[in-house]
C-alpha cells in the first residue's frame, strides 16, 4: 500500500469512528430528552388527575348538599300542604255546620269563615 492509501484509510477510519461516537452521543441525548419528556408528562398527568379528583369530590359534595336542601324544602312544603288540607277540611266542616240562611245571602258566621 502506498502512503496516501494508508493515510486515506486511517482518515476514513477516524471519520467513521467519530461518526459512530457522535451517533452514540446523539442517541444518548435523545434518550435523555425522551426520559425527561416522559417524566414531565407523567408529572403533568398526575397533577391534572389530582385536580380532576378534587373537582369531582367538590361536585359530589355540592350535589349531596343540594339533595339535603331539596329534601328539607320538600319536607317543609309537604308540611304546609298537609296543614292547608287540614284547615280546608276544618273550614268545610264549619261551613256545613252553618246551614242555609233563610232568604239567601251570607250569615255573619259564614263571613267569618271567609276571612280566615
Amino acid at each position: 500500500m502506498t502512503k496516501w492509501a494508508f493515510i486515506f484509510l486511517a482518515a476514513a477510519g477516524l471519520i467513521l469512528g467519530a461518526a459512530l461516537a457522535l451517533n452514540a452521543a446523539v442517541s444518548t441525548v435523545a434518550g435523555m430528552v425522551k426520559d425527561a419528556g416522559d417524566s414531565a408528562r407523567a408529572e403533568r398527568d398526575a397533577h391534572w388527575q389530582a385536580e380532576i379528583a378534587k373537582s369531582n369530590a367538590e361536585v359530589a359534595n355540592a350535589r349531596v348538599q343540594q339533595a339535603e336542601h331539596a329534601a328539607e324544602v320538600e319536607d317543609a312544603a309537604q308540611g304546609k300542604i298537609a296543614q292547608s288540607q287540614r284547615e280546608l277540611i276544618e273550614m268545610r266542616k264549619d261551613s256545613d255546620a252553618l246551614g242555609d240562611v233563610p232568604g239567601g245571602g251570607l250569615s255573619a258566621a259564614s263571613v267569618e269563615l271567609l276571612n280566615r
